[in-house]
């Protein structure tokens, strides 16, 4: 089986001839370090991967609006703040819900924006088209983010109803944005 074969087999609940090899987001040290020069195309073929994945982890620090650049502080398209560290997925700080009611005034970002889901795979370099390349939802964590870590842990037990309102907020804006994808056919 080739790569599109093993990821379509699998996911019809076939029986492929391996396990596909998929995986979202590498570092871009790491890349650098394995295989220097070589961009997440170039490492996704030399890995063998069988799925191309959006890797979505290489934020630019020349592209983002600061809140304070001397600590590499940033607003993300959330309103999250995060922090530029040593890896290449800025770590999140601090979310832009600090009380309960700041949920009736915050607006996520538009879903139907053109990088909701990153870059289309019009935009990836042909030799790569032989390999699936479904679209993954940007943000895993972001209803946590949208908190912070350690208050949504809390909110967990002391507000579920909050927990709740943030995770269908994160969910209904990947569904519609994955609407966009679909309805678009830039998969």
């Amino acid at each position: 089986m080739n790569s599109y074969e093993r990821v379509i087999a699998t996911l019809e609940h076939r029986q492929p001839d391996r396990v596909p090899y998929v995986e979202s987001v590498i570092d871009q040290n790491l890349m650098q370090a394995l295989l220097p020069g070589c961009d997440y195309y170039h490492f996704n073929e030399w890995l063998g991967m069988d799925s191309v994945g959006q890797n979505r982890s290489s934020w630019s620090r020349d592209n983002v609006q600061y809140v304070d650049k001397e600590k590499g502080l940033f607003r993300d398209k959330w309103g999250v703040i995060r922090a530029f560290g040593p890896e290449s997925t800025p770590a999140p700080v601090e979310g832009p819900i600090k009380r309960p009611e700041d949920l009736k005034t915050y607006t996520p970002p538009d879903p139907r924006h053109p990088t909701s889901w990153g870059p289309s795979r019009r935009s990836w370099p042909s030799t790569r088209a032989r390999k699936p390349s479904p679209p993954r939802p940007r943000r895993l964590l972001q209803p946590a983010f949208l908190r912070g870590m350690e208050q949504f842990l809390v909110d967990m037990i002391e507000n579920p109803d909050l927990v709740h309102q943030l995770i269908e907020l994160t969910l209904a804006h990947d569904i519609r944005a994955m609407q966009r994808v679909v309805q678009a056919g830039v998969t």
